[in-house]
């Protein structure tokens, strides 16, 4: 009998994160409905409860997350931070960027526990926009782009 399923990070959203998804919604609006702008918050809300369960399961097995770092969004953030994709379209064009956005997310120990028990999404990027760098951050925070 296979062990219980380890219970899934805790989810929460940071400063930046919530002003890129602030500012995805009235764009989706303009440009797509705002059906589609409910469509990108549930997405990513499904994406972010996936992760969250996920990563506690990589974490439990291995002791880490699988995925490697995205080194632009570590550099930015001054902490390692981790990419994940959530596609708005079922499916692609060849090449095509449409529909495609990122999901940036960090892993904190917010019980003292000394493993991962929190998942802080840190922002949410289209993935045609331009990649994170260090250069902007000037005071220790991360700012939005």
């Amino acid at each position: 009998m296979a062990p219980p399923p380890p219970p899934p990070l805790t989810l929460d959203i940071s400063e930046g994160g919530q002003f890129d998804i602030d500012a995805a919604a009235p764009f989706f609006s303009q440009s797509n409905g705002s059906e589609y702008a409910e469509r990108f918050t549930e997405r990513l809300g499904q994406v972010a409860v996936a992760l969250c369960e996920r990563v506690a399961r990589e974490i439990a097995d291995g002791g880490k997350p699988f995925g490697a770092t995205d080194e632009g969004a570590s550099l930015r953030f001054t902490r390692p931070v981790y990419r994940e994709p959530v596609r708005m379209a079922k499916t692609r064009a060849r090449r095509s960027s449409a529909g495609l956005w990122y999901a940036f997310y960090a892993l904190e120990d917010r019980s003292g526990a000394g493993a991962a028990d929190t998942l802080v999404l840190v922002g949410v990027r289209h993935s045609a926009a331009s990649p994170y760098s260090f250069e902007r951050r000037d005071d220790g925070e991360a700012k939005p782009d």
